[in-house]
């Protein structure tokens, strides 16, 4: 979101923006991102923003010549009880009005979208074929190079170590690298926002899980790219990853994660593997996929993710310090616009 930020503000002309990362762009979280992009969300303006994002993977590719790692394949959604059966109905009834397309579909039609998969006790499930996935790490350099393109700069290996506030509203950024005056800040610090917006006065309702994924080797019937595929019943995602299996998870109870515990230069490490905290979503993965009862483990990721308490974004101005300090829900950088530059010099177009 800090690469998006800054590409989306110098396309409106604010040529004067500046992304800080700590570290390196897409560290921390990104680099590490399962990058389902679906579609339908609960609202018609937040579905509205995920369409606007596939449209926008197509464009930046042609823009910038970087390729965003775009893969349109579908995604497939599962019912094993009847409660989730209204649930895909509705889905697909919500989606249709919304403009986009999904269709209920029986179980047989989703054993052919999903040959590995276990169907056996699936009632059903909604197919939305305008669905894919993104590289992350493509999709960052995308988005740094177009805003490069405009004038915006990017500051790597810049950490910020504090937010100056005077009445209430925020004067300036106090960096590694120096002082910037500023009188409108962005953060997109991912699983350290929190802490950022502290720095501001403002309070962040955020903070980081451990979160799990599977990685196989190479699965015998896997050949090319394959829809997503959700069963919520089980708290599962699953799609195929260099000709092998993903199982990720969002399990009923999360391992929260304190961010000091990672360390200043917590960057492109994981965190340690939990097979026991695993067992229980591993149990529904193997029930699904019958396959991997054979399957040769690669390795399973654990990496932090951030959350807010509803799940939802938190976007716009903050209460706690008005007109000054936003923040954006689940990323890893800083954007910030600011009136006077690192040596005080005006700058037209903030």
């Amino acid at each position: 979101m800090g690469c998006s930020t800054l590409y989306h503000l110098a396309k409106l002309g604010m040529t004067d923006a500046v992304l800080l990362e700590r570290n390196q762009l897409t560290s921390g979280t990104t680099w590490h991102s399962a990058a389902q992009v679906r579609a339908l969300r609960s609202t018609r303006n937040l579905t509205d923003l995920i369409r606007y994002s596939i449209s926008l993977y197509s464009a930046l590719e042609e823009e910038t010549g970087q390729a965003t790692g775009w893969i349109n394949k579908g995604f497939l959604s599962i019912a094993t009880t009847p409660d989730r059966m209204i649930h895909v109905r509705r889905q697909e009834a919500l989606a249709n009005s919304f403009g986009l397309t999904a269709t209920a579909i029986s179980a047989g039609e989703a054993k052919e979208r999903w040959p590995l998969m276990n169907a056996d006790d699936v009632l059903g499930a909604v197919w939305s074929p305008d669905d894919g996935r993104v590289g992350p790490t493509d999709l960052c350099a995308a988005l740094a190079k177009g805003a490069r393109a405009r004038g915006a700069r990017i500051f790597e290996n810049t950490a910020v170590l504090g937010v100056t506030t005077e009445g209430g509203k925020v004067k300036g950024v106090e960096t590694a690298g120096g002082f910037i005056q500023t009188d409108t800040v962005v953060v997109c610090a991912g699983l350290w926002s929190r802490e950022v917006a502290a720095m501001g006065g403002a309070h962040a309702p955020l903070f980081p899980c451990e979160h799990f994924y599977l990685l196989t080797k190479p699965v015998p019937g896997i050949e090319g790219n394959l829809p997503t595929l959700s069963d919520h019943d089980a708290g599962l995602y699953i799609r195929d990853d260099s000709g092998g299996l993903l199982v990720g998870c969002f399990e009923p109870l999360g391992k929260p994660i304190a961010p000091e515990t990672l360390g200043e230069d917590f960057a492109f490490q994981l965190l340690p593997e939990d097979w026991d905290h695993f067992e229980p979503m591993m149990a529904g993965a193997l029930n699904r996929l019958p396959a991997l009862e054979t399957a040769e483990v690669k390795m399973l990721l654990n990496g932090p993710e951030s959350f807010t308490p509803d799940g939802g974004f938190m976007l716009g101005e903050t209460a706690e310090t008005p007109g000054a300090l936003s923040w954006l829900r689940n990323e890893f950088c800083w954007c910030g616009v600011w009136r006077r530059g690192w040596n005080g010099a005006r700058h037209d177009n903030c």
